[in-house]
């Protein structure tokens, strides 16, 4: 008979290995995503985390028709948020991207800070309900002395204090 710590470490292997292949398959499914960036408006509807981000960067550099982007709760990060913005500095047809509720803290909202400064085509971005503190406001304000395109811009519940 296999011992209860045996049965527990078998079942961690097995979780292990669903959740290995869940990453796996949501980087598939946005690298294959990236091939067809020509709708309109884009939800995922999953979380595509860090690695999921990196992947639709990709395509996002290059693609000329998506206008909406919606990426809220996400669980997308820094190393996610600088894939983005990486994009984002190319992209020249997105008019709107939703990056709240996510954990993107001030090295995130830096990178975002430069894509601001960039990008001229982006309309409407959503950072509220992130880990933003003053630091990474202060840089997002900087950027936004300069931007000329965005009009509407959602920043509210971050860790910004008086």
């Amino acid at each position: 008979t296999q011992s209860t710590g045996d049965l527990m470490n078998r079942k961690s292997g097995d979780i292990e290995k669903r959740d290995k292949f869940i990453a796996q398959t949501v980087d598939k499914l946005c690298s294959n995503f990236v091939s067809i960036l020509n709708l309109d408006s884009y939800t995922t509807g999953i979380e595509v985390e860090d690695s999921g981000a990196k992947s639709l960067s990709s395509g996002l550099k290059s693609n000329t028709s998506l206008i909406i982007l919606r990426l809220n709760n996400s669980k997308i990060s820094e190393p996610g948020a600088t894939f983005l913005s990486s994009a984002l500095e190319f992209n020249t047809s997105l008019k709107s991207l939703r990056l709240d509720n996510n954990d993107i803290s001030d090295s995130g909202a830096t990178s975002i800070s430069r894509a601001i400064k960039a990008n001229t085509s982006l309309c409407a971005l959503w950072l509220n309900n992130n880990k933003i503190s003053h630091i990474g406001a202060t840089s997002i304000s900087d950027a936004l002395k300069t931007n000329t395109s965005l009009t509407t811009f959602y920043f509210d519940n971050n860790n910004v204090s008086d």
